[in-house]
């Protein structure tokens, strides 16, 4: 842990309320926005008539990709992403060095 040698505490913990308090009420929207979504899907799976196993199964699947888009989006506000739109978006894996909307 990086601490602060004037004793006033740790340093990441510094940037990371900077960071939180820049975009507070564009991180909201993103939980706003997750909520809403997790919860018409939800109810479109219940509402589907599915096997209790397959309902479980999809609402799993459901909620990793939700939950790695909140989490993306989540990690590009808290970068510097001044633009909530761009934020939201998904660009493509970051691992794999091209976009997934690349032509092939």
């Amino acid at each position: 842990m990086i601490e602060d040698i004037a004793g006033r505490g740790s340093v990441w913990w510094t940037v990371a309320k900077e960071r939180v308090v820049a975009c507070w009420w564009q991180l909201l929207v993103v939980e706003l926005l997750h909520l809403v979504a997790l919860s018409v899907l939800s109810s479109i799976v219940a509402g589907a008539g599915a096997a209790e196993s397959a309902e479980t199964v999809l609402m799993f699947v459901i909620g990793a990709v939700l939950g790695a888009w909140r989490w993306s989006a989540r990690l590009r506000l808290l970068d510097g992403e001044g633009d909530l739109v761009r934020a939201l978006r998904t660009a493509g894996s970051p691992c794999c060095g091209w976009p997934c909307s690349a032509p092939r």
